[in-house]
């Protein structure tokens, strides 16, 4: 254990380790900055009126915790590794670095699992899903969100970051994966039955109309779900091998500095990457969040379109 501190707590990091950890971090600052900047601009703006529903308010959630990674925890990254590479270990920064990348990283998986809850409750029972599920509760429930990772997270300063981090990457890694699967299995389940229910129940020729609207919105929250599980799949195989890392460097006691530098940094750089992952995943494959972000980036004027565009991209 005191080989590993020496390895940390003293001037000792290879310069091309820190150069490039520097570089990366101001990569990924700046695609994070960009990506969820523009996202939570194109549900703000929505210039099509489609995108305020609880999901959206939710995915908009995630982006601001992932912005959080790109505008102070990667900015102070860049920072710090910076200073490492000409020698200088700057204790606070790190500090900050480590709370910062947490509390985000807290509010990415509250609002993950949240966005599994929306998508069970509206293809459940979308009935109840439109009656209960308000503007309200969906501020309530960011409002928790954030006091949670607001407050979680300081107890690394008592069982020290990396036996924290270790903690928080292996539940993530086991909600996640919980999540993953029953969304998947469950809702695909419910899509399935709820399509039978409709040919029996809706066969007559009168009632096609009806019959039609149900299958359209149903179709249109399974394509939802599943980008969602996209989404939650990209995150777990972000996750994995950084777990592995964090538990490289935990059980490894005769690592030398260098490799534990290099585990240090690499798994560091994994977690970051989801900050600019989540929700570009989701979002891209939503043709009504492409064009709502290229009309604004374009700055197109959405007055003269028609019904039957917009309805085309819904």
């Amino acid at each position: 254990m005191a080989d590993q501190m020496l390895c940390f707590e003293k001037i000792w990091a290879p310069k091309e380790i820190s150069l490039f950890t520097s570089i990366c971090s101001l990569v990924i600052s700046l695609m994070s900055c960009i990506g969820n900047g523009i996202i939570i601009m194109a549900v703000i703006k929505d210039p099509y009126k489609k995108l305020y529903t609880p999901f959206n308010y939710f995915l908009v959630n995630l982006a601001v915790s992932d912005l959080i990674v790109g505008c102070v925890t990667m900015p102070i990254s860049v920072y710090a590794h910076f200073q490492e590479y000409k020698g200088i270990i700057t204790t606070s920064g790190v500090t900050l670095v480590h709370l910062s990348q947490l509390i985000s990283g807290t509010a990415s998986l509250l609002s993950l699992l949240v966005l599994a809850l929306d998508r069970y409750s509206a293809i459940s029972d979308a009935i109840k899903y439109r009656t209960t599920v308000s503007w309200r509760r969906c501020i309530i429930t960011s409002v928790v969100i954030w006091c949670v990772s607001l407050t979680l997270p300081f107890i690394q300063m008592i069982i020290k970051y990396i036996n924290y981090l270790t903690f928080f990457v292996c539940t993530a890694i086991l909600i996640g994966s919980v999540v993953m699967v029953t969304v998947y299995f469950k809702v695909n389940k419910i899509v399935k039955k709820q399509t039978l229910d409709l040919a029996k129940h809706y066969s007559e020729s009168e009632q096609r109309a009806k019959k039609k609207f149900i299958l359209k919105r149903l179709t249109e929250e399974h394509k939802i779900t599943k980008a969602f599980f996209t989404m939650t799949f990209v995150y777990l195989m972000i996750y994995l091998p950084a777990a592995v890392i964090i538990l490289l460097l935990q059980l490894c006691t005769q690592c030398g500095c260098t490799l534990r530098h290099i585990l240090r940094d690499v798994q560091f750089l994994l977690i970051s990457l989801t900050c600019f992952t989540n929700p570009f995943v989701c979002t891209l494959r939503s043709q009504i969040f492409k064009k709502a972000i290229k009309n604004i980036l374009c700055g197109n004027n959405t007055n003269g379109a028609s019904e039957n565009e917009l309805s085309s991209h819904g």
